[in-house]
């Protein structure tokens, strides 16, 4: 196997799976959210709690960015999905070398802040080539701050850091309130795609809706003219009027 047909194969993999996802993914997902919120509920800031947080980070960008039309989601999803779970990276010295240095004072890290989502923003305007990357990036950190402000310590982000420590926070129950509204908003989303595919409509690569169901103009160039008919023995007969 050549590295560009298993290129093509791994893109056409990640286009079923992820892109075009179905509706029994969207509900794994969901319950991936949910049930690893709860296992993260119960364990805290523990190393295996992290595991079921991020989780919970990346199920929760998953079901969010499926409400965007495939044309928008395509080429942000892949990077929006990294960056909802390396954004923790900037807790690898707390937990793993107990070093603060990063959080003295505010409730995360320093890059848990609005000025990370606007460095990542400018990098997108700024940027010709990988500008979609840096919109994908910006994406998953929105989305990830998103579930951070509403979990169950209550401490919240420090989004206006550097100019102040002040975390900001909201209830965990409006945040399971959101994702189970954009859970099932999702389930009509993906009903709806499926049965515009079943109809006939199916999606151009560039997102483009296209109709490919039978065209009934086309059946006048199949079928003979109405002028001839055929006689019992399949000799041609003209039409009426015509001369005999």
């Amino acid at each position: 196997m050549t590295f560009l047909s298993a290129r093509g194969r791994l893109a056409q993999v990640w286009e079923r799976a992820i892109v075009r996802i179905s509706l029994i993914q969207v509900i794994v997902a969901a319950a991936v959210l949910f049930g690893a919120d709860a296992i993260y509920d119960r364990l805290g800031a523990t190393l295996l709690g992290g595991v079921f947080d991020e989780l919970a980070h990346v199920s929760t960008a998953l079901l969010c960015l499926n409400l965007l039309p495939t044309r928008w989601r395509r080429p942000i999803l892949l990077p929006a999905l990294i960056a909802s779970v390396l954004m923790d990276a900037d807790h690898i010295p707390q937990y793993l070398f107990q070093a603060y240095f990063l959080t003295v004072g505010t409730p995360r890290p320093y890059p848990h802040s609005l000025l990370t989502l606007l460095i990542c923003l400018t990098f997108a305007a700024a940027s010709v080539r990988h500008g979609r990357i840096w919109l994908g990036i910006s994406v998953g950190v929105a989305l990830h701050f998103l579930r951070d402000m509403a979990e169950g310590s209550g401490t919240g982000i420090a989004l206006f850091w550097p100019l102040s420590d002040r975390g900001y926070a909201y209830p965990h129950a409006v945040y399971l309130a959101l994702m189970g509204a954009v859970t099932l908003v999702n389930l009509v989303l993906v009903e709806r795609r499926a049965s515009g595919r079943v109809h006939g409509r199916s999606v151009a690569p560039g997102g483009a809706e296209m109709r490919t169901s039978f065209q009934p103009e086309n059946v006048s160039s199949a079928c003979p003219s109405p002028a001839v008919g055929l006689a019992p023995h399949g000799d041609a007969v003209p039409a009426r009027g015509g001369p005999v």
